[in-house]
């Protein structure tokens, strides 16, 4: 029983007005952060979501290309140089642009839309690019180069699709052109067998292609062939089409129906001051020389074959002029160069350089009194 006297001591246990208007500050505190942090979460996520959607996409998901296999790495194409012919091994370039400037269609405003609408028209359903590259990616190697190379030669051709079916006929020509691999169907090869008497001298003239490409293709020297032996032949000539614009030597094989066919690519160096001179030329015969001496028109200072200063390097095709605008100049010609860094600029004297390995390997495919290489802007 509790006395009167005790009974405002006893503790209440509900809260007093004056406590729950105290606690009436933090309440509204932590529910005001709560809002703020739902608030900055509806719009933080979906932005975050949409850049992280953003980084996955493919940016170059309309790129045209074939991608080579295992079995058609630059270890297969060509092999290496026998020793009797001695340039230094030639590599196919890999896929990308032999040029000073890649082609792109990742651009904005109207320059872009311009190239998409280029792109759209050549690269529709039934367009030549279209079917080619198709043929290619279904393995019909022969045909899809033989209407690439067509399509190729199309004045209205975008650049960007030009420089996608270079890379991907190169990369297609390791095994058509610079293996020991005949493929059948092939009208730009042929398989061998090497007969009693027969010297590789002798046999390539007969398909007009000079025998250190053959040398090359099959891996053997020419004083090394037997009786018996099978032997890829490729039919010639070579032709070259010098590109000023993009520094480029494009390589062409005669196909059926007058087509070239496309082989590969060269990044080159030109004239100072845009002193190449256009037109068509020939192969001098007797014009390709290893190892040449030179003088300096300019200097008279003159080097000697084996000077390692000699600014033409190791390879000299002598170039006679084809064209009323051209046949009356002399001097001019392919050849190698001790400055890499002059490739794809305007340095020389009026002829076009390659690098070492590039002018070795076209030194070998260009014929004399029958290979054409042809300037154009």
């Amino acid at each position: 029983m509790v006395l009167d006297s005790q009974r405002g001591r006893v503790r209440s246990y509900g809260a007093s007005p004056r406590k729950v208007m105290s606690k009436w500050p933090w309440g509204v505190l932590v529910l005001g952060v709560v809002l703020i942090g739902f608030g900055a979460a509806g719009y933080i996520l979906p932005h975050f979501r949409g850049s992280l959607e953003h980084a996955s996409a493919d940016p170059a998901g309309d790129v045209p290309s074939i991608t080579p296999s295992a079995s058609d790495a630059p270890s297969d194409a060509p092999p290496s140089t026998p020793s009797a012919v001695k340039p230094p091994a030639a590599q196919v370039p890999a896929q990308g642009v032999v040029g000073p400037v890649a082609p792109t269609r990742h651009a904005s405003g109207p320059a872009a839309t311009q190239a998409a609408s280029t792109q759209s028209s050549s690269t529709q359903p039934g367009s030549p690019f279209s079917r080619g590259m198709k043929l290619i990616e279904l393995g019909n190697s022969i045909e899809g180069r033989q209407v690439l190379s067509q399509a190729l030669a199309d004045p209205g051709l975008d650049a960007y699709d030009a420089q996608a079916i270079r890379d991907t006929l190169a990369s297609v020509n390791r095994s058509l052109i610079f293996s020991k691999t005949v493929t059948p169907g092939d009208p730009l090869t042929e398989a061998y067998v090497v007969q009693p008497g027969d010297y590789l001298s002798r046999i390539a003239p007969k398909h007009k292609i000079p025998y250190e490409f053959l040398e090359i293709v099959n891996n053997t020297p020419a004083n090394r062939i037997r009786l018996g032996q099978k032997l890829k032949l490729v039919h010639g000539p070579f032709e070259a089409v010098v590109s000023k614009s993009a520094y480029r030597m494009d390589m062409f094989l005669p196909g059926p129906d007058g087509v070239r066919l496309y082989i590969r690519s060269f990044q080159v160096g030109l004239g100072e001051s845009g002193s190449t001179p256009l037109g068509k030329w020939l192969v001098k015969s007797g014009g390709k020389v290893k190892n040449p001496a030179w003088t300096n028109p300019r200097t008279n200072e003159s080097y000697s074959p084996t000077d390692p200063k000699n600014p033409i390097g190791k390879y000299w095709l002598a170039l006679e002029g084809l064209d009323e605008s051209n046949k009356k100049l002399q001097g001019y010609g392919v050849h190698g160069t001790i400055d890499p860094d002059s490739i794809g600029k305007q340095a020389s004297m009026g002829c076009v350089r390659l690098r070492d390995d590039d002018i070795a390997m076209v030194y070998t495919m260009l014929s004399e009194g029958l290979s054409e290489v042809t300037i154009v802007p």
